[in-house]
């Protein structure tokens, strides 16, 4: 059996200094904060920005699956690579740029933590808003 072997915390500090600087992207988190309103005494939720320009980069990966009775399908995987220390709670929003694109991400899994950077599974966040406070029925006129 090989035992492993401790790693001095100036190495893991100079690692992740390092790491660090491949964190060419921008990211912004947004979390849904409750507002009680005051006439009503109703709690509503509004997306706000709790952290802002935290460095980070985007790690694509291509997958394949397949089953049985179907042939296999070409899956992509995004993921956000970021420093250990950017506290990001589940069910935020992600706003990325990177590489002079921007995108809104929300997480799509677990959170993997690492001595030297924390890696979120993520998938395309959609908005569904339709505007003055109208339902939308499906219909389109």
């Amino acid at each position: 059996m090989i035992k492993s072997i401790p790693i001095p915390d100036k190495y893991i500090r100079t690692a992740r200094k390092w790491i660090d600087k491949m964190n060419t992207g921008v990211m912004t988190v947004y979390n849904f904060i409750p507002v009680k309103e005051k006439d009503s005494g109703f709690t509503d939720f509004k997306l706000e920005a709790v952290l802002t320009d935290i460095p980070c980069r985007l790690s694509y990966q291509d997958k394949q699956s397949a089953t049985q009775n179907e042939p296999a399908k070409a899956l992509k995987s995004v993921r956000v690579i970021t420093a250990v220390d950017v506290d990001i709670q589940e069910g935020s929003i992600l706003e990325i740029t990177f590489n002079g694109q921007t995108q809104k991400y929300k997480q799509a899994g677990r959170t993997h933590v690492n001595d030297f950077r924390k890696s979120i599974p993520l998938e395309i966040y959609e908005e569904h808003a339709v505007g003055n406070n109208e339902i939308y029925d499906g219909s389109l006129e």
